[in-house]
């Protein structure tokens, strides 16, 4: 299979001895199903091997999971650089995707599973309901979780169908084109999420750097990227 080969490539240029190791496009060629099996092992390597990685892609979910520094092309020249969610999320890069939404990608370990759903430790005491997962607990997971489906409330919402309401900080707002980009905080020691609403909700809700908001996730809205 496509997948198969990839794996069997990387082995043979890790076991040859290589001081770096470019990833030109390493799974455009993939469907999805084996695009999310691929990137947790990627991710893995990446943790693992002390091997310098360079990685050439289009992809936003590659870039977060597999990078430190990203580094935005555009017409042969450099327009952004630095940590891969901070520039993703950056209005002159995100205009880049001509609307696709920012998706961000968490990484994770499996707690327990429950009727159809799983739970999923994001560090921090922070817990996620998703969509079952295979594996077993305590296996390593990544999960992506597109902006444009977070929902922030600025009181505890009750009676909901989503399984996640999780406290969160506002740190950052920003504008770009019809929409408004939200980054929030957590938890301390975790990635801050990034959340994609309409341009006019900032000023309709009141949100500012500081507020305290909840944000609403369902755990259909969580993609599953499987274990490393």
């Amino acid at each position: 299979s496509g997948g198969e080969r990839q794996r069997v490539a990387l082995g043979r240029a890790l076991c040859s001895g290589a001081q770096l190791l470019l990833l030109d496009e390493p799974l455009a060629a993939l469907d999805l199903p084996l695009r999310r099996k691929l990137l947790p092992f990627l991710a893995r390597v990446r943790r693992e091997m002390t091997v310098p990685m360079l990685l050439v892609s289009h992809d936003p979910v590659e870039v977060q999971a597999l990078c430190d520094e990203l580094v935005v092309l555009r017409h042969g020249g450099v327009i952004a650089r630095g940590a891969p969610r901070k520039v993703l999320a950056d209005p002159e890069v995100f205009a880049l995707t001509g609307g696709e939404s920012f998706e961000n990608v968490l990484s994770g370990r499996l707690l327990r599973h429950g009727d159809g759903t799983s739970v999923v430790g994001l560090g921090a005491g922070v817990e996620l309901v998703t969509p079952r997962d295979p594996g077993a607990a305590g296996d390593e997971v990544l999960v992506g979780l597109p902006a444009s489906d977070i929902v922030i409330a600025t009181e505890l919402p009750r009676g909901l169908s989503a399984r996640n309401v999780l406290r969160a900080t506002l740190t950052e707002l920003r504008t770009v084109g019809p929409s408004a980009l939200v980054t929030a905080r957590i938890a301390d020691g975790l990635p801050p999420w990034t959340v994609e609403v309409a341009r006019s909700t900032p000023d309709e809700l009141g949100l500012e750097p500081g507020r305290k908001v909840f944000l609403v996730v369902k755990a259909t809205s969580c993609h599953l990227y499987g274990r490393g």
